[in-house]
């Protein structure tokens, strides 16, 4: 994706960019900042109320050379963050999956002891793989975001940088106290603070830790097609707990979008491939392909009992599939910051998210002195983008 990203780039500057590409994430709020993108309403607007709600609200982006927002990008797929528990784990502690609790504490007061008693039978795990590291542009950013914003924080309202705010600085300070504390207690594993892209899978797969929040349903699809048992029987993906003060748990949803340039020579061709790809057939077809790494953005597509309903054998009820319809069409969730504008995706780069992770676990700071740090960043890098 990068490298399409570059030569994307160079067509632009050349003067010559496609009739419709798919850009990065960051890339697109860029272009869309600059003035760079033909606006689309007539292409979106027609589907908006059968999209997802993050998929509605992702292609509204602001134009800062207009200074007004638009329909700049035809959001066409998204993904989410999933959280998943081994089965199997939770057995050999002498528990069953059911008696998993709903609620903030009772939910890691039960994990912490399912770590207490496999580690008592001479396992080396740990309960929760909850991702802190700026290595992972994904998975560590949002964790940090989804607690903060279940919680009530804000960190960008409308096109105002609100982070700064004492209600909302108070909460991330919250956020990270919470999830570095877990580590420090020893209940989250130390290297999470560096995964890169794989490795939270790679130490869910081999089991080090009980649970795993991951980007994508990468890790059942993995043992769907490896082993079909340890899918149906040992792994699950579930409903996060509420929050820490009994909020609703808000999931991260992040979407992929086609644009057209204001400078391609063929905008109408290029709106008609962005209509082609909203169809509802058409992302079945897709995306179908491309299983449980993303999921379409339209309604009539979700619906469609194998991405719905799953992966069914034998009468069993697919354990893992079905929560992809779930956290997009049923549950509460929100766009990243990095979704939303171009300065928190350079923020995003920055590790403004994770870095109070490591600045409080390695090197010892109290989490109001290491999230003050990171707003100081923040506010330098919002000011660079908005003067």
């Amino acid at each position: 994706a990068k490298d399409l990203d570059v030569k994307l780039s160079a067509a632009i500057e050349a003067g010559t960019p496609p009739d419709a590409a798919e850009p990065l994430i960051a890339s697109i709020l860029q272009y869309a900042y600059r003035g760079q993108l033909e606006e689309i309403e007539d292409v979106v607007t027609p589907v908006a109320d059968k999209l997802a709600k993050c998929a509605r609200e992702f292609p509204y982006l602001y134009n800062a050379e207009e200074g007004r927002f638009a329909y700049y990008a035809a959001p066409w797929m998204v993904s989410a963050y999933f959280l998943h528990v081994w089965r199997d784990l939770i057995e050999k502690a002498g528990y069953r999956f059911e008696d998993i609790p709903k609620d903030w504490e009772g939910f890691h007061e039960f994990f912490k002891d399912v770590q207490k008693k496999l580690r008592d039978r001479g396992l080396e795990v740990y309960a929760f793989g909850y991702p802190m590291s700026t290595a992972s542009l994904g998975d560590g950013p949002n964790m940090v975001q989804q607690l903060f914003m279940t919680m009530g924080g804000e960190a960008l309202r409308g096109n105002k940088f609100v982070l700064d705010e004492p209600k909302n600085r108070k909460i991330l300070v919250e956020t990270i106290d919470i999830l570095t504390s877990l580590m420090k207690e020893g209940y989250v594993p130390p290297d999470a603070l560096t995964w890169g892209p794989p490795d939270n899978n790679i130490a869910f797969n081999n089991k080090l830790t009980v649970t795993m929040w991951n980007g994508s349903l990468s890790i059942p699809m993995y043992w769907l097609n490896k082993d079909p048992n340890v899918y149906y029987d040992e792994l699950a993906t579930i409903d996060a707990p509420t929050g820490p003060h009994g909020e609703e748990w808000v999931y991260i949803v992040m979407v992929g979008g086609l644009v057209v340039f204001k400078a391609s020579k063929n905008k109408e061709a290029g709106k008609a491939f962005c209509r082609f790809m909203l169809e509802p057939e058409v992302q079945v077809k897709l995306i179908t392909t491309m299983v449980g790494r993303v999921f379409p953005s339209r309604i009539e597509a979700a619906e469609t009992p194998q991405l719905k309903e799953g992966f069914i054998k034998e009468g069993k009820k697919d354990p893992n599939f079905p929560q992809f319809y779930r956290e997009v069409f049923v549950l509460k969730s929100a766009l990243p910051y990095d979704c939303r504008h171009p300065a928190f995706s350079e923020m995003l780069f920055a590790g403004i998210w994770t870095d109070p992770c490591s600045r409080v676990v390695v090197d010892k700071l109290d989490p109001e002195d290491a999230v003050d740090e990171t707003i100081d960043r923040a506010k330098k890098i919002w000011e660079k983008w908005v003067g």
